[in-house]
């Protein structure tokens, strides 16, 4: 039997083969990539660069696209996140901000990236009342159906689309009764509460009723066929204050001494609770 030498490292306990210790100078592995480890994270940290993408840029459009961007990691570039407010940003964009930015979504689509429809068109859909038309003929003729949020106030063609799609479509069926419900159409929720008195027959293919897909968009239907919001119309921001002044048990949006393992940046912490005073 081989007899094991000690690693040479003297906060180590580890034994290891001479073989081994030929190669790794006397280190165990454990230690000789624990060394590395930290090669790597001093080297990272003398060379890692901060690039600001947004420095410079004034267009509106061009914020948008570059905060959507998907960037490959990489250890050795700090991205510096936008420093205004993205909320402000969409607030101030003109119709033919709204357009360029449709436009740049389907342009993206065909090239099969579908990030910035899924990313900046929901964000149109889900925070302003642009014309999403263009975008919903685009998608219905490739069959597109994702996010279902997209399809918020629908025009009326639209709907009869997805409508005469229900039976024919499913493989996309999940998707298609998602973007029913939330286009919010007095004809959908004729058609939802149709079903909810008599099954239709693609029902077999779902988990849950159809008509419960209203749910997923904030309403459902009650028994007379009446509409139920599940949401309030009314809602309040979260800001973060220098001192609060609500409870000092309960702190928004503070800086975690945590970081990103992606961008290296402090994680945020949206809400902190001290539960030690509960009662």
């Amino acid at each position: 039997m081989t007899e094991r030498v000690n690693c040479i490292n003297k906060n180590c306990n580890n034994s290891i083969l001479p073989e081994t210790a030929k190669k790794t100078n006397g280190f165990c592995m454990p230690c000789v990539q624990h060394k590395a480890r930290e090669e790597r994270q001093k080297y990272i940290k003398e060379n890692c660069k901060d690039i600001d993408p947004f420095l410079g840029v004034t267009d509106l459009v061009e914020i948008i696209r570059l905060h959507h961007v998907k960037r490959t990691h990489d250890p050795l570039i700090k991205y510096i996140p936008f420093q205004g407010s993205l909320e402000e940003v969409y607030n101030n964009l003109t119709e033919k901000d709204e357009v360029r930015l449709i436009d740049m979504s389907i342009k993206e689509a065909e090239k099969g990236n579908l990030n910035y429809i899924e990313s900046i068109c929901l964000e149109l859909a889900a925070f302003r009342s642009s014309d999403l038309s263009k975008l919903h003929k685009f998608m219905l003729l490739n069959n597109l159906y994702y996010p279902g949020m997209l399809f918020k106030d629908a025009n009326l063609e639209v709907i009869k689309n997805l409508l005469n799609r229900v039976n024919e479509n499913a493989e996309n069926l999940d998707d298609i009764l998602l973007a029913l419900a939330w286009s919010g159409n007095k004809d959908v929720i004729s058609m939802f509460s149709s079903w909810m008195k008599e099954s239709p027959i693609f029902s077999s293919q779902l988990y849950i009723p159809p008509y419960n897909y209203s749910k997923e968009a904030g309403w459902e239907l009650l028994s007379t066929s009446k509409v139920k919001k599940l949401y309030l119309d009314k809602c309040y921001p979260l800001l973060a204050e220098k001192k609060n002044t609500l409870n000092d048990n309960l702190s928004s949006c503070t800086l975690s001494e945590n970081k990103c393992e992606w961008c290296g940046n402090n994680l945020t912490n949206l809400l902190e609770l001290n539960l030690s005073e509960r009662t």
